[in-house]
């Protein structure tokens, strides 16, 4: 994560607290537990999704949804994240691709 903040601000030039909103901080954390954080593949896949799902519903929304409308039909953005994250922990709580159990070598049988 240092490295990337390290590039970010080598890339564009200048580093606001606008450019980190909470919905950004909240779209992270989603992709790393949608993933599972024990591994990078995993966390490479958690950001897949979550990009496609936010990436998809976001041209959709601009489709089907009058301009009028267009802030509470955004809202459906971060429903569906919530939702997909609220499945991922009911059902695979490790994430997707999720960090094997490790029992200790020094455990006793």
């Amino acid at each position: 994560m240092g490295l990337a903040g390290a590039l970010y601000v080598s890339f564009i030039g200048f580093v606001s607290p606008y450019d980190f909103l909470p919905i950004v901080t909240f779209q992270i954390w989603a992709m790393l537990i949608v993933g599972g954080s024990g591994n990078n593949r995993g966390a490479l896949l958690g950001a897949l999704v979550v990009w496609a799902i936010w990436a998809g519903s976001g041209v959709l929304v601009t489709k089907l949804v009058p301009p009028s409308h267009a802030a509470q039909g955004a809202a459906i953005q971060v429903i569906l994240i919530g939702l997909l994250l609220m499945l991922v922990l009911l059902f695979r709580p490790r994430g997707l691709i999720g960090e094997a159990a490790v029992v200790s070598r020094h455990v006793n049988d």
